[in-house]
This record gives C-alpha cells, structure tokens and sequence, in this order.
C-alpha cells in the first residue's frame, strides 16, 4: 500500500498510475493538509509558545487514520509506504523527524 502527500497539486502523483504498474495488490490513499499562513506558519511567537505547525498535524492525522483503517481494506498495516514529491518528498522527512 502506499500514501502520497501531495500538499498542493492533487494531479501531480498519478494514482492510477502507480496501482497499474505495481504488478500487484495496491491500495493508494492521497492526503492533503493546511497550506501556507494555515499550515506551516513560522514566526518567533510560533516558536517561543510552542504552536504546533498544523500542515504537519493534519498529515499526522491522516497518516494515523489509515493505520487505524487500511485493515478493513484488507491490508497489513505494518506494510504501509509514504511518498511525496518536491513539497511532499519534503513533508515526507517531516513526519519522519518529528516521529523519531
């Protein structure tokens, strides 16, 4: 199974595409989030106070909801791939930063 983040352009990652030539069962989710002064805000105040950066909590959230659901699917959760590209190759490090 695989997930993309794709935070701006819904037609950039092909789903169709990657299902078709995965040569196997596959299920693709696509998550969008808050963009600019909503979802990746950055000031001194964010920082001082401590103001969760909500592009990165809604991906989370996401993320979390396919986990709690993918098994109804018929898939492993233990078996899910994030991708993204350009914006979203960089939320990809993101959650992996902010998970580990």
């Amino acid at each position: 199974m695989a997930v993309a983040i794709r935070p701006e352009n819904a037609e950039a990652v092909p789903g169709d595409a990657l299902v078709h030539h995965s040569n196997g069962p596959m299920i693709f989710v696509s998550i969008q989030n808050r963009l600019d002064l909503h979802g990746f805000f950055a000031s001194a105040e964010v920082r001082d106070n401590g103001i969760l950066n909500a592009g990165v909590v809604d991906q989370r959230m996401a993320l979390e909801r396919v986990q709690r659901h993918i098994s109804a699917f018929g898939e492993d959760p233990n078996k899910v791939t994030i991708a993204g590209e350009s914006a979203g190759g960089g939320s990809v490090r993101y959650q992996y930063r902010t998970r580990n």
